[in-house]
């Protein structure tokens, strides 16, 4: 009795090492099967979460999906667009009017508001360039930037109501508060400060450079650097003016030179 109780004993403590291996390894690859087909789902959903488009995109998703590459975002924002191509609209009104103006990106209430057919044109802020139609190439960031321009091309607009009136005006840099604000038809003007050539309207190739530099010039061909030189010119042509206050009681007179230097030695 005693002899069968070790054998017994033996037998069991053998089974529970996994011996003999012939009698375990049916068992062994049952539970290796059930084991790899509870992984498939997991893996398969894995693969699905990577690889899916929504599943990289921001949360809610965005708008978006119109024809000819179009973005929109707002109220009417692009309401009237047919046929026009990559034009992006965000704002309240923004580029409303546009039917077949191409690559017009607007971002502010109203902004491009009466573009029809006028293409690469670039507004950010509210009311900015939303008087333009027909004309291409300008760029106006700020509030009421360009707001007046109709046709004119090519102008660059940066600052509040900078080249605010502009209507045909061509080829004008404005950057500043009020910079450039009056103009109408003038060309190829470059203003740079607060109130540089702010009452110029139909004056053409200025350069002012600085606060109040030629800030009540009507004229053509005046150049003025510093800060109000050739402030008080109105009709006065082909003046040079550089530094502080350069200039600064000229109206009327033409063809004049002035330089001033504060220096420290």
């Amino acid at each position: 009795m005693t002899t069968l109780h070790l054998t017994n004993s033996i037998s069991r403590r053998l089974l529970r090492r996994g011996l003999p291996r012939k009698q375990q390894r049916p068992r062994t690859q049952a539970m290796w099967i059930m084991r790899g087909f509870l992984l498939i789902p997991l893996a398969l959903a894995l693969a699905w979460f990577v690889l899916s488009p929504t599943a990289r995109a921001v949360d809610p998703p965005p708008d978006g999906g119109y024809p000819n590459f179009t973005t929109a975002e707002g109220t009417d924002a692009l309401f009237s667009l047919t046929s026009g191509t990559g034009n992006t609209g965000i704002g309240f009104d923004a580029l409303l009017r546009n039917t077949t103006g191409s690559f017009n990106t607007a971002n502010g209430f109203s902004a491009l508001f009466n573009n029809t057919t006028g293409s690469y044109n670039t507004a950010t802020g509210d009311n900015a360039l939303s008087s333009n139609t027909t004309a291409s190439n300008n760029t106006a960031s700020g509030a009421d930037a360009l707001e007046s321009n109709t046709t004119g091309g090519a102008n660059t607009a940066v600052g509040f109501e900078a080249v605010h009136t502009n209507s045909t005006g061509a080829d004008n840099t404005g950057v500043g508060n009020l910079a450039l604000e009056a103009n109408l038809t003038g060309n190829r003007n470059v203003a740079i400060g607060s109130n540089a050539l702010s009452s110029n309207q139909t004056g053409g190739d200025n350069t002012a450079t600085g606060v109040n530099a030629l800030a009540a010039n009507t004229a053509d061909y005046n150049t003025a650097t510093g800060y109000q030189a050739l402030e008080s010119n109105t009709t006065g042509s082909n003046n040079t003016a550089h530094g502080l206050d350069a200039l600064n009681t000229n109206t009327t007179g033409s063809l004049q030179y002035g330089q001033r230097c504060v220096c420290a030695l």
